[in-house]
């Protein structure tokens, strides 16, 4: 991993162009979260990577390092809030030396995937983590399923809110996805993860057709695409 990584995590800390110290987190993802991206794009050789909302660059740094190890692959990122993180993100991809791979888009997702699409581009990993409201969550996801290649992942982040949680539901019970048993937690104590059931469980606990979604330490979804969409016009399953 890149130095940089290793600095950040140690300190908690991030540097704007002027030498300014920000803390990153908790915008930004934990470091078992970022292996654990890091590990998945390089095991199932995932070359053509996107992600939805690059912030202070964390993700972006696991995945496209992922891409200089292996000699191969690009990364995407959409973000059009650049500005509000002091342009930090764009600023550790080239600190790391990897912002040669890193395509950075700064517009809101509801514009930038159609005119990805629109370019006839493709790609077989995304992480969806902008604007966590449902519709927001939703559209993202649908732009994405039509670049992403059968066998292709998609992660949804943060699905400890019922949104987000709502959204990877209804990928699940309407599309064809399944969910891959991805290990995220990694650092993580017991008892912290047992608390995050407990609040998703607790928030919402009548609804049951996301509980394996409650049931889960993780703070993420990880879903494979088995197929592309034949559904019937009337198709829909509740969610």
């Amino acid at each position: 991993m890149p130095a940089l990584i290793d600095e950040i995590y140690a300190s908690r800390r991030v540097h704007d162009a002027d030498g300014n110290a920000i803390n990153p987190f908790p915008a930004s993802i934990r470091r078992g979260l970022g292996q654990a991206f890091h590990d998945l794009v390089s095991s199932r050789n995932l070359t053509r990577t996107l992600e939805v909302g690059l912030a202070y660059g964390m993700s972006a740094l696991f995945i496209a390092q992922a891409h200089a190890d292996r000699g191969e692959g690009t990364h995407v990122a959409i973000d059009p809030g650049q500005e509000r993180y002091k342009n930090i993100g764009k600023l550790n991809l080239e600190r790391a030396g990897l912002d040669e791979l890193v395509e950075v888009i700064e517009a809101p997702s509801y514009s930038a995937l159609p005119a990805l699409l629109a370019d006839g581009r493709r790609f077989d990993f995304a992480f969806i983590d902008g604007n966590h409201l449902f519709d927001f969550t939703l559209v993202d996801f649908f732009y994405i399923d039509l670049m992403l290649d059968v066998g292709g992942v998609v992660v949804f982040d943060d699905i400890g809110m019922k949104s987000a949680r709502s959204a990877a539901s209804y990928a699940i019970r309407n599309r064809a996805y399944r969910r891959l048993k991805v290990k995220t937690t990694a650092g993580v104590p017991l008892h912290v993860q047992a608390a995050r059931v407990a609040r998703k469980v607790g928030k919402d606990p009548l609804s049951w057709r996301d509980l394996p979604l409650k049931l889960t330490a993780e703070g993420v979804c990880v879903l494979e695409k088995t197929a592309d969409d034949d559904r019937d016009y009337t198709f829909h399953r509740s969610f």
